[in-house]
C-alpha cells in the first residue's frame, strides 16, 4: 500500500475560513480534511483527533512565551472532522492563536487495516473585540460644533509602531491591527521606512 506520508491533514479552518482575522465567536468551531495524495488508500476514515491551541504573543515579548499552550483536546476518539468546538480557557480578546489537529486514522491498503498517525501543519486565527470593556479605541473625525459634527472626507495621521531590537534568532517586526467602519469608503495605506 502507499506510504504513510502520502495522507495528510490540511484545509484547517476556523469558524469556516482560513486563517481568520477578528473571531468573534469566544468558543469558534474547528474544521479539517483527510487527503489521500496517491488515492492508494480505501476507506480512509478518522478514528481519533487531538486538537492543540497555543497563543501566538505578539513579536516584542520574549521568545520564551511566543507559543505558550492554551488548550490541549488530548485524544478524543471521533469521526468527527468539522464543528468541532473550542473547549479550553477563555480566548483573550484582539489575541492571536496557533493551533494544529494530528489525527488516528484507519484504512485499507492491499487489504490489509492500517492506523496512520498524522499532525497538520499549524495554522492561526486571531479574536475580534469580545466585549465591550475590551475597546479600547478611539473614533476619529471632525470635532462638533454646536453638536453637529461635519464631513471628515479626508483623514491623514503618520505614527511609528514600535517595534523590538533585532536578535539573532528573531528579526525586527511590527504588527499594528487596524479597524475601519467608515460611511463611506476607505482606503488605508501602510508605508514602511
Amino acid at each position: 500500500f502507499g506510504s504513510t506520508s502520502a495522507v495528510t491533514v490540511g484545509s484547517l479552518r476556523v469558524e469556516h475560513l482560513v486563517n481568520p482575522l477578528g473571531v468573534d465567536n469566544p468558543r469558534p468551531l474547528f474544521a479539517w480534511t483527510l487527503e489521500d495524495e496517491t488515492m492508494t488508500l480505501r476507506g480512509l476514515q478518522q478514528s481519533a483527533f487531538r486538537l492543540t491551541v497555543s497563543s501566538s504573543a505578539p513579536t516584542n515579548t520574549s521568545s520564551a512565551t511566543a507559543h505558550s499552550p492554551v488548550w490541549d483536546s488530548d485524544w478524543v476518539a471521533s469521526p468527527l472532522t468539522y464543528g468541532v468546538r473550542y473547549d479550553g480557557p477563555a480566548l483573550q480578546s484582539g489575541a492571536v492563536y496557533s493551533w494544529s489537529v494530528s489525527v488516528s486514522s484507519t484504512a485499507l491498503g492491499k487489504g490489509n487495516a492500517v492506523t496512520i498517525t498524522k499532525p497538520s501543519q499549524p495554522a492561526t486565527f486571531s479574536m475580534g473585540i469580545l466585549s465591550r470593556d475590551d475597546w479600547t479605541a478611539k473614533f476619529i473625525g471632525m470635532k462638533q460644533v454646536d453638536g453637529v459634527t461635519g464631513p471628515a472626507p479626508w483623514f491623514r495621521k503618520a505614527f511609528v509602531t514600535p517595534t523590538q531590537k533585532p536578535t539573532q534568532t528573531e528579526p525586527p517586526t511590527a504588527t499594528a491591527p487596524a479597524a475601519a467602519t467608515p460611511l463611506q469608503p476607505a482606503l488605508l495605506y501602510v508605508a514602511c521606512v
